[in-house]
């Protein structure tokens, strides 16, 4: 592979080039997701923890802040990013992420109790099919940089 004027070319793609800025988005974009998935894990903790009845430790707030501050901060970070469709479909999936937790946090500590029930039912996929679709699109992004056309090797000097 030989970099010429911001390009990769790489001659088992048959002269394919692939722009080193859309390398750069996409090692971008697949830290985000990675990132955005390893926050699910606390995330779903958070919302757990906010639906049992009783009280509500300031570990688990702590825990809660931390996650949104997270997704809040991986937002921020896509901002960067010029626009597209999957920029679009990342940011508002992490946009739901850090609603639901928000939403767990107020509900657990202003103690609803009455209608519990009811909100729980709707409540019941936690994170749902949005967190099965960020993993999705992390699975995606890690494939499109293994690919060999999309993985340039150090420049030589030539």
């Amino acid at each position: 592979m030989r970099t010429v004027a911001g390009v990769v070319e790489d001659p088992r793609s048959g002269g394919d080039v692939v722009p080193l800025d859309e390398l750069r988005l996409l090692r971008d974009l697949r830290d985000i997701l990675r990132s955005a998935v390893e926050l699910q894990s606390p995330a779903a903790q958070v919302i757990d923890a906010c639906m049992e009845p009783g009280g509500k430790t300031a570990e688990l707030a702590r825990l809660g802040g931390s996650v949104t501050s997270g997704y809040f901060q991986l937002r921020e970070r896509l901002r960067g990013f010029p626009p597209s469709p999957l920029v679009d479909e990342i940011a508002a999936l992490l946009n739901y992420h850090q609603q639901m937790v928000e939403q767990a946090l107020l509900f657990g500590y202003r103690g609803f109790e009455e209608g519990r029930e009811r909100i729980l039912r709707g409540w019941s996929g936690r994170l749902g099919h949005p967190a099965k679709r960020l993993r999705e699109l992390y699975a995606q992004v890690r494939r499109q940089l293994a690919e060999p056309r999309a993985t340039p090797t150090p420049k030589s000097r030539s």
